[in-house]
């Protein structure tokens, strides 16, 4: 497919304009898009015609709960908290023996903090989807890392956040 295969993409007001523009090139590179638009019809349009690859819901997204509704539509609750995901503290255990907690945060999210990963690192894309006895390598440039996940949870506010669709 393209440079977005295995990708998930939130755009909003993805019925008309540009919005639709960038759905019909991120499903065309691969990934799987969840629009939302303030007119019903529009979404459908997109839903029939690219199948599952297009998932929708009528939404206004300069509302909070607009916001909320789209960001639960495309965030599954996890079915348990021992799988690294986004919001996950990670507990990893270095060839050497030390051990580590991190926090697995989005991109905008880590700042210059060694405990913050982003998830769109290398080493954040590494870790996720890991559970406990699972390995984790990454390289970046001529530097390679590779940790064993020692223990992953999922803090309390972030399971509720999760599951509620609340921040």
């Amino acid at each position: 497919m393209g440079w977005l295969d295995g990708e998930v993409a939130l755009i909003t007001g993805g019925g008309s304009g540009i919005g639709r523009a960038v759905v019909e090139r991120y499903v065309e590179e691969g990934a799987r898009v969840c629009v939302t638009d303030v007119v019903g019809e529009r979404v459908e349009e997109l839903k029939s015609r690219f199948g599952d690859r297009v998932t929708g819901l009528v939404a206004d997204a300069t509302t909070l709960e607009g916001n909320r509704s789209a960001r639960a539509h495309v965030i599954k609750p996890p079915t348990d908290d021992k799988t690294v995901q986004v919001g996950s503290l990670v507990t990893v255990r270095y060839e050497d023996g030390t051990e580590e907690t991190l926090a697995v945060v989005g991109p905008w999210e880590a700042s210059g903090s060694n405990a913050a990963v982003a998830s769109t690192s290398a080493f954040g894309r590494a870790l996720l989807g890991k559970r406990p006895g699972d390995t984790a390598s990454a390289s970046v440039d001529k530097d390679s890392i590779t940790v064993q996940i020692a223990d992953v949870t999922l803090p309390a506010a972030a399971t509720d956040a999760v599951q509620t669709g609340a921040e």
